[in-house]
């Protein structure tokens, strides 16, 4: 027979295209990720599921990893998963969606010839998929394609298949120990030969002897009234109707034949449902809920005067930290701007005194923030710094060295805070929507706080609690405040102190649903604070919120939230303008505003320098108080002292 070519002839002719270019979509190159030295041999964005069309997954080596497109260029990296087998080579992926519960899933094989289905909402791998035999075997065997109970696609002889869910672990072993080295049929029936001994012969016998158990114990319970009355049935008609006694019989015949089937073919395995995305909590409404809106009255009882500035440089001072981590050195403080982290004293007389100064090696890095923290052997101070690059530096202030570099972010990074308890631990804050734990001392990344409870847009503020070593609080551009437990992963915490590999190695672990998510804003919230087991928080609405989330114990993403207070704030609608406090919470300090927190109602007093004229963002407390520093976008460093005031009975004329 001849072969048939490409149909010839009126209006089968080919259109021979000509590749034009085109101004209808431009491109420009954003960003690039560098995963390893491996080959990547596939990468798949998800089409599967609305929520999810801007994560992407990869194949390299024995990694399958996943991926957020961020808006600014750059990635995100979700979740790793790493296979057991070193030599693994993953050739290929294919998003898919589970048929009970909707979460994505990742299908992924490769050289060992094993299809992996990692479940992306439970962060596990689901199932290993087997495949026994090459095409040619198949061919030769007679086997055919099946689809058993549990949706494991298998090459497997038509007798083997109904018993595989109860004897996966069997056929693994089967896989990864023989199966590797086969090499003709013979071997291959062999192998077979010994699964039917091994494990349908027994399972066989096991089953009809449970079904003899189960008509035995049938014919037992029958009633001798069932035993003695038959059936009674009309001689004239054929399709007689059965008596109440026959209909019983016959639904428990029913019963016992599908009880038989169950024990027979496996049911399908429970499967754990997703958890809820947690829900947003609004304010508490009703009678005892009110918001206590509060007038920030002048007040004369603490006073300020102005003592001295300090320029850096002509850019903008985007943090500024008194060091309340060691108690010999409350007087100093930190700044961060560009690619500078410098240290100053407070002296005297007013003035400042340079200690040290930090320049980056990255001309194009811009520090966003700074944070005082401890060495865990010799209680070092230490400067943790980060900024537009998404690199966290550490800065070693008794050796005047960069210690240590933590990459992991996908994002600029927008605060660090350090753990008061615990000063080798620190969290930060970044635009990939992400909140990351840290060891300074050990440099490994303990815990990542991201998913599908995590925030959905820059975190812009985080802070630890005060008491309670194993919660913090963060917020962002979704104008949401979330709280974090660390309960159930402190055990990483502990392990991560005494961890002696390489930090890439640890087993670091995602958290994805906050035990609260309140929005008490209706705008950016880009500073939170706790104030004991209560929150300030501050958004771009010239106003500050206190407020006490109540989250339910046994109850994840359940409980209330009720706003005690709430200040209206002048001059405040800045973005990234925060505010800080004094070591003891009393004061609080933003802009051109002090608030006395201590005073009942709470008062202010106006900071005023008759040189300042750009905005002030960013503010730093002393310990005590009696100092407050500001920096303003020219780089200027402003200082206030307090006065001291004489007692009534003490007072010249």
């Amino acid at each position: 027979m001849a072969k048939l070519g490409p149909g010839q002839g009126l209006g089968r002719e080919a259109a021979e295209g000509s590749l034009v270019p085109s101004q209808k979509r431009e491109y420009k190159p954003c960003g690039k990720h560098t995963e390893g030295k491996h080959p990547l041999y596939a990468i798949e964005f998800n089409f599967m599921d609305a929520r999810y069309y801007d994560v992407f997954s990869t194949v390299g080596g024995n990694r399958v990893t996943t991926y957020r497109c961020l808006e600014n260029g750059s990635f995100a990296l979700l979740q790793a998963y790493v296979d057991e087998d070193k030599d693994e080579s993953f050739y290929t992926l294919s998003w898919a969606r589970d048929h009970v519960d909707g979460s994505p899933l990742l299908v992924a094989a490769g050289s060992n010839r094993i299809i992996r289905v990692i479940n992306c909402a439970m962060e596990k791998l689901v199932k290993p998929l087997l495949s026994m035999i090459s095409e040619s075997e198949e061919k030769i065997l007679g086997f055919e394609y099946f689809s058993t109970s549990v949706s494991q696609d298998v090459y497997l002889p038509e007798v083997i298949w109904p018993f595989l869910s109860s004897y996966r672990e069997a056929l693994i072993f089967f896989r990864s120990n023989l199966c590797q080295n086969v090499t003709s049929v013979k071997s291959s029936c062999l192998i077979y030969i010994v699964l039917v001994v091994l494990v349908v012969i027994p399972n066989e016998s096991t089953r009809l002897r449970k079904k003899s158990m189960t008509r035995r114990r049938s014919s037992r319970k029958r009633t001798s009234r069932e035993a003695t009355n038959p059936v009674a049935a009309t001689k004239d008609d054929d399709n007689s109707k059965a008596s109440p006694l026959s209909m019983k019989k016959k639904e428990k015949q029913d019963k016992n034949e599908a009880s038989t089937k169950e024990e027979e073919y496996p049911s399908e395995p429970n499967i754990d449902p997703l958890h809820p995305v947690v829900a947003e909590l609004v304010p508490q409404e009703g009678l005892g809920c009110e918001v206590a809106e509060g007038s920030l009255i002048p007040t004369h009882k603490r006073l300020y005067k102005p003592c001295g500035k300090h320029t850096e440089e002509k850019h903008p001072i985007y943090g500024i930290v008194f060091n309340f981590m060691d108690a010999r050195y409350y007087d100093i403080f930190a700044t961060a701007s560009i690619n500078h982290v410098t240290t100053y004293r407070c002296l005297e007389n007013g003035s400042f005194a340079l200690l040290q100064a930090y320049v980056d090696e990255d001309k194009d890095e811009s520090f966003y923030t700074v944070s005082w923290a401890r060495d865990h052997v010799d209680g070092s101070p230490l400067l943790v710094a980060a900024g537009s690059n998404g690199i966290i530096r550490v800065i070693n202030c008794a050796t005047e060295k960069l210690a240590k570099s933590f990459v992991g972010h996908g994002g600029s990074i927008h605060e660090i805070k350090t753990q008061a308890l615990k000063p080798s631990l620190i969290i930060s804050a970044s635009k990939d929507e992400s909140v990351r734990l840290w060891n300074v001392h050990t440099g490994i990344c303990i815990l990542i706080f991201t998913g599908a409870g995590g925030h959905r847009n820059d975190v812009l503020s985080v802070d630890f609690h005060p008491s309670d070593i194993k919660c913090f609080a963060s917020c962002g551009m979704d104008n949401t405040v979330r709280i974090w437990s660390m309960k159930e992963f402190w055990l990483y915490v502990d392990k991560s102190y005494s961890w002696t590999d390489h930090p890439s190695k640890f087993p670091t672990k995602y958290v994805q649903f906050p035990i609260l998510v309140a929005a008490v804003h209706n705008d950016f919230v880009d500073c939170t604070r706790w104030l004991g087991d209560f929150i300030i928080s501050k958004s771009v609405e010239n106003e500050i919120q206190l407020w006490e989330p109540k989250p339910k114990e046994r109850s994840q993403g359940e409980g209330s939230v009720d706003v005690l207070q709430k200040y209206p704030v002048p001059q405040c609608d800045m973005w990234f303008m925060k505010f800080s406090c004094d070591f003891h919470f009393n004061q609080l300090a933003i802009g051109v505003t002090l608030m006395l927190l201590d005073a009942k109602p709470p008062s202010f007093f106006r900071l005023h320098h008759h040189q300042s004229k750009v905005p002030i963002r960013q503010t730093a407390l002393s310990y005590d108080g009696s100092t407050i520093l500001a920096a303003g976008d020219d780089g200027t460093i402003w200082r206030w002292d307090e006065v001291d005031h004489p007692s009534p009975g003490n007072t010249s004329k």
